[in-house]
């Protein structure tokens, strides 16, 4: 007894390259020059790059930013190690 037939066959995106381009894109880091271009910025301006308000869905609230790597942690153990 089974629920049914799948509607589509499983691997059919596979070979579309419009949806890898997309699902890589979203999910992708930032460029360290981009990251060297928001510390330089926040040299100049004198305002530090690791300021954000609360944001609900960052992890940690967006508190815990680590500059050099451009990342969002937990909590500040995370971003220690």
């Amino acid at each position: 007894m089974g629920t049914g037939q799948y509607s589509r066959k499983k691997g059919a995106r596979s070979k579309i390259k419009k949806y890898k381009k997309k699902s890589w894109l979203c999910h992708r880091a930032k460029d360290t020059d981009q990251i060297q271009d928001e510390i330089e910025k926040a040299h100049e301006t004198g305002k530090p790059a690791d300021t954000f308000e609360y944001d609900d869905e960052l992890p940690g609230g967006g508190q815990f930013y680590c500059v050099e790597t451009g990342k969002h942690f937990a909590d500040a153990k995370a971003l220690a190690d």
